[in-house]
């Protein structure tokens, strides 16, 4: 199932084998948001936290003391919860992947290619998921002429078709989202 997938007591799920799907970036904001909305105290928050990590993240959260499960801990001279904690821990250890995840999302978009037969609504939904990905992953943002030229580019149209396409924009590429969406349907 979809480890983003939360309940009331149950929070998401994660491991490092997931992120290359599933960022810790992303985890530690849905694990965020999770906490605000359950009714389990930061103890409690802490434990079901713990029992839905996998792999490495598991190993490093059973490290934790049970007093520091219960009462939170010191970072850097301050006081806080427990989930604090956990979070502070586990962000030394899994952040570093976070810049191997930047890189595969840049990567993934600068290299972006239509597959062989691909029909032109699937090129279009990757290349939208793709270039997602490389903003909010990487923070990496391109203009709409940027965005159109990059994808005709892709698309492989000819010379005649890049001009008709160009024709409701006074052969110039869109500037803005709105015409950049209908230049793509």
């Amino acid at each position: 199932g979809n480890p983003a997938a939360a309940t009331l007591r149950t929070p998401p799920r994660w491991s490092p084998e997931m992120e290359s799907t599933y960022s810790f970036r992303i985890y530690s904001q849905d694990t965020f948001v999770w906490c605000i909305t359950t009714d389990l105290q930061p103890a409690q928050q802490c434990a079901a936290i713990i029992q839905q990590l996998g792999g490495a993240a598991r190993d490093l959260a059973r490290q934790m003391q049970p007093a520091e499960m219960m009462n939170g801990g010191v970072i850097n001279g301050q006081p806080v919860d427990a989930v604090t904690l956990l979070f502070h821990g586990l962000q030394q250890r899994f952040a570093p992947l976070q810049e191997e995840t930047r890189l595969a999302a840049l990567t993934s978009f600068m290299s972006f290619q239509r597959r062989p037969n691909e029909r032109i609504n699937e090129l279009l939904t990757r290349f939208e998921t793709v270039q997602n990905s490389a903003e909010f992953e990487a923070g990496f943002t391109m203009s709409y002429e940027g965005l159109s030229y990059t994808l005709l580019r892709i698309v492989g149209v000819s010379d005649t078709q890049l001009l008709q396409l160009l024709q409701p924009y006074s052969g110039n590429f869109p500037t803005t989202q709105p015409e950049y969406h209908t230049l793509m349907s």
